[in-house]
């Protein structure tokens, strides 16, 4: 490729991944890309391997060309894509999975706390039609809390196989300090800051969840809970998650 993105932000959706991409470029007045529509109707073709991401990116170059590029799908894609980028700087943006499928759920009005749920997902939105599934990443859980928490799990051990290369920032860090998170991030990225970026820091990226801010087991139940805790429970620790 004649081009590379300086730096890729990577994470499972509804993880912050858009504002704390948006702030690091307004940060360092980087160009940015935030989402690309035309992988969600190919990543499927992508994965079955119909289509290789190299010739991908080469028929959407103009979503690669910018400075900064910000796509969850990619994250899937990660072995291939540092290949195709070995210059390109990684982040990965991780989320407490409870709180990270609370949010996926709540973005489609689907209770969490349910035996079993049929998500309505309209035609077009074929990205989160591919999420909810789970069969793009060969997740087969039945239970549609299940699915998710399998999602989470697998974007996180793309992260801690390749920490090594890839720089992390805990969604709820940000939250803490998003000034504080933003100018470590572009210090570790050797990002300079350009602009200041103190009065878009409460910017609303997403509408908020309608269970944001309850508790998990109230949220979830008993059971759902504890879908969550078996198949995430591995890796909290890891991250300083408690559930």
């Amino acid at each position: 490729m004649d081009f590379s993105p300086r730096i890729i932000v990577l994470g499972n959706q509804k993880s912050g991944t858009t504002a704390i991409a948006s702030l690091l470029a307004d940060y360092g007045g980087l160009s940015k890309t935030i989402d690309i529509p035309e992988l969600w109707k190919m990543e499927r073709d992508i994965h079955a391997g119909k289509l290789s991401i190299e010739a991908f990116i080469a028929s959407n170059s103009h979503r690669f060309s910018s400075e900064l590029v910000k796509e969850p799908c990619l994250t899937f894609l990660y072995d291939e894509l540092v290949k195709i980028f070995p210059d390109t700087r990684y982040v990965f943006v991780i989320r407490h999975p409870a709180d990270n499928i609370r949010s996926i759920l709540d973005r489609f009005n689907v209770p969490c706390n349910l035996d079993q749920a049929e998500i309505d997902i309209p035609e077009h939105m074929v990205g989160w039609r591919n999420l909810f599934d789970g069969s793009l990443l060969k997740i087969h859980h039945k239970h549609y809390v299940a699915r998710l928490a399998m999602r989470w799990v697998i974007s996180t051990e793309i992260y801690l196989k390749n920490k090594d290369k890839i720089f992390l920032i805990r969604y709820e860090d940000f939250m803490q300090d998003k000034y504080g998170c933003m100018k470590r991030a572009a210090h570790a990225l050797e990002v300079e800051k350009k602009h200041d970026i103190m009065p878009f820091l409460d910017r609303q990226y997403q509408s908020k969840g309608i269970s944001r801010g309850l508790p998990f087991i109230e949220c979830f139940g008993e059971k759902n809970t504890g879908i969550i805790k078996e198949l995430c429970g591995p890796y909290l620790d890891r991250f300083d998650y408690r559930l």
